[in-house]
């Protein structure tokens, strides 16, 4: 009432309005009235920016008007395709909000809610249903950005099996299907983007590549591809599925499965190259058969190897790099790589010239780069030459689990790293791609070459002992630094979400000093053992550091990126409340705790009653507690006892 009656004095504060939305009472016409002129005004005196228009879109009562939910979409206009991809899951997640309120207010007069969904105009209409303003938003960005379109695409069919929602969600998967069938590939991509930036870890899209090589006849659509890509993909799954229910142990399950898998050698020549679902910056142009295999599990999951399209981007940047640091190093004289550029010539243009026919013009320009690539030596500074020569691309096929908990975990990761990043802050994160494509088969990245720490600590006997075996000696401070970095990032993020049953089987170690978190089936402060830690820091991980200075550069790493992340706790408990009725296990069906009330205790985590100061001591606390934490200790006996009987 008091919001109410001082509702005038209030547009010139855009925080104001959602409290102002939310005393409104929507059932009498003279408010709705004043409401609408409200909020116009502030659109003009006060624009919300990005954070307060997911919080428009939630599903609270107050929100789930047409005139609130049109103004938060046209703020979300605003998004850059790399910033939509971030929040594109929970705007999936969002759009049951919208429809089943049209519903809601139309079932006392059917009549008078036709009319109203007449008077839509720009709707599109499917039986019973028409798509909202959300919906029709991310349709349009999606027809301009591959990477958009995938990620919309998939996640739309997880949403359609919602048995609640489904038929909503139908309706927008039809008229994506509708949109996409009318946009030929060909031409398409002129000034739009289509791969992901890679300074972000956020694997979605950013870049400006042509994309009219997957049309050989120019007459190919956006649907024709994602239907090739989802009848391959889908198929390899079944593939996995009847090798794991044939009969026979782990070796005649993956003999099954590679003999299956040799049909997948080449996708079809129709679009010659598919993007991969859970990656499609990612192209791959088959299978290989013979790099594949089973996970020993309940589930035998399947890790199976195609053979990628080298990035044309990442090539250019890095013979550029390369030929730059040829040139400075010939200019001192090193007449070895003076003879290297000359023999790099050579043998480019052999190369060039005896290309098949067959091949497009697009395919020997990327393989021109690869050799050059190759033939020119790496610098001292290159990140990017490993991935630019990687010819193949693995991913785990599941079947048997809900991976959504898992692939909402790694959006959140991304989300953090991403903002992170743009306070020039690079915590050398691998937030590896998980996708759900059903509410039972998901795709997740495998990341070749990472070990458990439990192996790690196994085979080396510590973690510096991994590094000196692993590296150059001259390579290990920077081994040392990235080491440092990545574990002061999993820490906090792994506190802030409240990332439970976590061992050291599930916390990954790479050669480079890269550690990382897998497996999420404990979240947002669930955990099946007693007594957990705020996050697991063992003493096995803390002597990695290298000693005392390395310790106190973490702690101060740790509370740079708490108080850094502290700023964005508004996005992110919006980003939760859009995904509570997702399906989402430890969200939406806590045993002990309402969806309201577990983003209630992440908010807490935030610690938003302190300073920045006060902030990063509170976080220093929880460092000691979490070395010295005794529980755990003792349950990582038992884990690795139980894991070794098994």
């Amino acid at each position: 009432d008091l919001i109410w009656r001082f509702r005038f004095s209030l547009v010139d504060d855009k925080r104001a309005l959602s409290k102002f939305l939310l005393s409104v009472d929507w059932r009498q016409a003279n408010e709705v009235i004043q409401a609408s002129e409200l909020l116009n005004q502030w659109r003009k005196r006060a624009p919300i920016d990005i954070t307060d228009s997911l919080k428009l879109l939630s599903g609270s009562s107050g929100f789930r008007r047409t005139v609130v939910r049109d103004y938060a979409v046209e703020t979300l206009e605003q998004c850059t395709d790399q910033a939509l991809s971030m929040f594109l899951l929970q705007l999936v997640m969002a759009i049951k909000y919208e429809v089943f309120e049209e519903e809601e207010d139309d079932e006392d007069d059917e009549d008078d809610g036709e009319e109203d969904a007449e008077g839509e105009g720009e709707a599109v209409e499917v039986p019973k249903v028409q798509v909202g303003a959300l919906g029709r938003f991310l349709i349009k960005r999606a027809m301009t950005s591959t990477a958009l379109a995938n990620y919309l695409f998939w996640y739309l069919i997880v949403e359609c099996e919602d048995p609640t929602y489904g038929i909503y969600y139908k309706a927008v998967f039809e008229a994506l299907k509708a949109e996409m069938a009318k946009t030929p590939l060909e031409g398409r991509e002129k000034g739009s983007s289509v791969t992901s930036d890679r300074g972000s870890a956020l694997g979605a899209p950013g870049g400006h590549p042509p994309d009219s090589r997957r049309s050989s006849d120019g007459s190919g659509t956006m649907l024709g591809l994602f239907q090739e890509q989802c009848q391959f993909f889908m198929g390899i799954m079944e593939e996995q599925i009847r090798a794991r229910d044939s009969k026979g142990k782990k070796a005649q399950k993956e003999s099954a499965l590679k003999k299956n898998l040799s049909k997948y050698t080449n996708v079809s020549g129709r679009v010659g190259l598919l993007p991969v679902p859970l990656c499609p910056e990612v192209e791959v142009l088959g299978v290989k058969a013979d790099g594949c295999f089973m996970f020993r599990s309940a589930l035998y999951p399947a890790v199976v190897t195609f053979k990628k399209q080298p990035d044309e981007t990442i090539l250019r940047e890095e013979v550029q790099r390369r030929k730059a640091e040829m040139t400075r190093r010939t200019s001192l004289n090193n007449k070895k790589i003076s003879k290297l550029l000359g023999e790099e010539k050579d043998v480019d243009g052999h190369q060039m010239g005896s290309r098949s026919g067959r091949e497009s013009r697009k395919s020997r320009h990327i393989k021109g780069l690869a050799d050059e690539v190759k033939h020119l030596p790496p610098t001292n500074t290159s990140t990017i030459a490993s991935r630019a020569l990687n010819e193949e691309y693995s991913v785990i096929f599941k079947s048997g689990d809900d991976l959504r908990q898992d692939q909402l975990i790694i959006v959140m990761i991304r989300l953090f790293d991403s903002l992170l990043k743009a306070e020039g802050l690079d915590l050398c994160l691998t937030p590896y791609s998980i996708l759900a494509t059903s509410p039972t088969t998901g795709l997740v990245e495998f990341v070749k070459g990472s070990m458990p720490i439990s192996a790690v600590l196994a085979k080396y006997g510590n973690i510096q002992d991994f590094f000196a075996s692993t590296n150059q000696a001259e390579d290990i401070p920077t081994v040392r630094e990235t080491y440092i970095r990545s574990c002061a990032g999993y820490c906090v993020m792994t506190y802030l979400l409240g990332i439970g049953d976590r061992h050291l089987d599930n916390i990954m170690m790479l050669p480079g000093g890269r550690f990382f978190h897998i497996d999420f089936g404990f979240i947002f402060g669930r955990d099946p053992k007693p007594m957990p830690p705020a996050f697991r820091l063992t003493q096995s991980m803390v002597d990695g550091f290298g000693g005392e200075e390395g310790f106190r550069k973490f702690k101060r790493l740790c509370g740079q990126v708490y108080n850094l992340l502290r700023r964005s706790a508004g996005l992110v408990i919006n980003l939760l409340h859009l995904s509570k009725e997702g399906s989402v296990p430890d969200l939406s069906y806590h045993p002990t705790l309402t969806a309201n009330e577990v983003i209630e205790k992440v908010e807490e985590k935030f610690r938003l009653d302190l300073n920045d100061e006060q902030a990063e001591a509170f976080f220093s606390g929880l460092i000691g507690e979490c070395v010295g934490a005794l529980a755990p200790r003792v349950l990582e006996v038992f884990h690795q006892i139980a894991v070794a009987r098994r």
